[in-house]
Protein backbone atom coordinates (compact mmCIF):
# COMPACT_ATOMS: atom_id res chain seq x y z
CA UNK A 1 0.00 0.00 0.00
CA UNK A 2 2.63 2.16 1.07
CA UNK A 3 4.66 1.77 -2.43
CA UNK A 4 1.60 2.54 -4.36
CA UNK A 5 0.95 5.89 -2.55
CA UNK A 6 4.90 6.92 -3.38
CA UNK A 7 3.50 5.54 -6.96
CA UNK A 8 0.58 7.90 -7.24
CA UNK A 9 2.60 10.59 -5.40
CA UNK A 10 5.88 10.74 -8.01
CA UNK A 11 2.82 10.31 -10.79
CA UNK A 12 1.14 13.29 -9.45
CA UNK A 13 4.30 15.58 -9.31
CA UNK A 14 5.13 13.93 -13.09
CA UNK A 15 1.93 15.47 -13.86
CA UNK A 16 1.89 18.60 -12.75
CA UNK A 17 4.93 19.36 -13.98
CA UNK A 18 3.70 18.69 -17.37
CA UNK A 19 0.87 20.69 -16.73
CA UNK A 20 3.35 23.72 -15.64
CA UNK A 21 5.06 23.21 -19.01
CA UNK A 22 2.24 22.83 -21.07
CA UNK A 23 0.41 26.63 -19.72
CA UNK A 24 1.79 29.48 -19.75
CA UNK A 25 3.78 30.62 -17.36
CA UNK A 26 2.88 34.37 -16.51
CA UNK A 27 4.55 35.04 -13.64
CA UNK A 28 7.31 33.27 -11.72
CA UNK A 29 9.33 34.15 -8.97
CA UNK A 30 11.65 33.04 -6.03
CA UNK A 31 11.28 34.01 -2.90
CA UNK A 32 11.78 33.47 0.64
CA UNK A 33 9.71 32.60 3.87
CA UNK A 34 11.12 33.08 7.01
CA UNK A 35 8.34 30.57 9.10
CA UNK A 36 6.06 27.93 8.11
CA UNK A 37 3.26 28.82 6.35
CA UNK A 38 0.49 26.52 4.42
CA UNK A 39 -0.38 26.45 0.99
CA UNK A 40 -4.18 24.55 0.39
CA UNK A 41 -3.64 21.67 2.23
CA UNK A 42 0.11 21.80 2.31
CA UNK A 43 2.99 22.62 5.13
CA UNK A 44 5.66 24.24 4.37
CA UNK A 45 9.18 24.62 6.43
CA UNK A 46 10.27 28.24 6.28
CA UNK A 47 13.04 28.61 3.55
CA UNK A 48 13.35 29.31 0.03
CA UNK A 49 10.75 29.07 -2.81
CA UNK A 50 9.90 29.09 -6.15
CA UNK A 51 6.39 30.97 -6.89
CA UNK A 52 4.88 30.10 -10.42
CA UNK A 53 1.51 31.19 -11.55
CA UNK A 54 0.09 30.13 -14.74
CA UNK A 55 -2.20 32.70 -17.03
CA UNK A 56 -5.53 30.68 -16.21
CA UNK A 57 -4.26 30.94 -12.90
CA UNK A 58 -2.98 27.57 -11.97
CA UNK A 59 -0.40 28.34 -8.16
CA UNK A 60 2.61 26.28 -8.13
CA UNK A 61 4.64 26.50 -4.88
CA UNK A 62 7.87 24.61 -4.75
CA UNK A 63 11.09 24.23 -3.00
CA UNK A 64 12.36 22.27 -0.09
CA UNK A 65 11.65 19.17 -1.55
CA UNK A 66 8.15 19.28 -2.14
CA UNK A 67 5.60 21.90 -4.08
CA UNK A 68 1.71 22.15 -4.23
CA UNK A 69 -0.56 23.20 -7.09
CA UNK A 70 -3.31 25.13 -6.32
CA UNK A 71 -5.50 27.61 -8.19
CA UNK A 72 -5.95 31.16 -7.55
CA UNK A 73 -8.66 33.87 -8.40
CA UNK A 74 -8.19 37.07 -9.54
CA UNK A 75 -9.41 39.24 -6.04
CA UNK A 76 -8.33 43.24 -7.44
CA UNK A 77 -7.48 44.78 -10.36
CA UNK A 78 -4.27 46.09 -11.87
CA UNK A 79 -1.82 47.89 -9.49
CA UNK A 80 1.69 49.40 -10.13
CA UNK A 81 4.06 50.11 -7.52
CA UNK A 82 2.68 46.86 -5.49
CA UNK A 83 6.04 44.85 -4.48
CA UNK A 84 5.77 41.30 -5.59
CA UNK A 85 4.75 38.70 -2.79
CA UNK A 86 2.65 36.47 -1.08
CA UNK A 87 0.44 37.69 1.50
CA UNK A 88 -0.36 35.40 4.54
CA UNK A 89 -2.73 35.25 7.32
CA UNK A 90 -2.11 33.09 9.86
CA UNK A 91 0.54 31.46 8.18
CA UNK A 92 -1.58 30.50 6.15
CA UNK A 93 -1.15 32.07 1.87
CA UNK A 94 -3.80 33.99 0.77
CA UNK A 95 -2.74 35.99 -2.03
CA UNK A 96 0.19 36.51 -4.93
CA UNK A 97 0.89 40.14 -5.67
CA UNK A 98 2.76 41.03 -8.91
CA UNK A 99 3.54 44.63 -9.36
CA UNK A 100 1.84 45.82 -12.38
CA UNK A 101 -0.56 42.30 -12.52
CA UNK A 102 -3.66 41.98 -10.69
CA UNK A 103 -3.61 40.27 -7.07
CA UNK A 104 -4.63 36.87 -7.09
CA UNK A 105 -6.17 35.37 -3.87
CA UNK A 106 -5.49 31.96 -2.86
CA UNK A 107 -9.11 30.34 -1.79
CA UNK A 108 -8.57 29.21 1.89
CA UNK A 109 -11.78 27.08 2.21
CA UNK A 110 -14.00 27.54 4.97
CA UNK A 111 -12.52 29.07 8.22
CA UNK A 112 -14.18 28.70 11.90
CA UNK A 113 -14.14 32.37 13.48
CA UNK A 114 -14.02 32.16 17.03
CA UNK A 115 -15.82 34.94 19.72
CA UNK A 116 -13.88 35.49 22.91
CA UNK A 117 -16.45 37.58 24.64
CA UNK A 118 -15.21 39.60 28.17
CA UNK A 119 -16.64 37.79 30.94
CA UNK A 120 -17.51 41.05 34.21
Amino acid sequence: MKKMFQALTVFAMLAFAGLASAADIGNSFRIHVPFAFTVGPKQFAAGDYLVQQTDSGLLFVTGGGTGVAVISIPSEMTRTGVSTGLVFSNSRLVAVQVNGEGTRAVPTGVTQERTIALSH
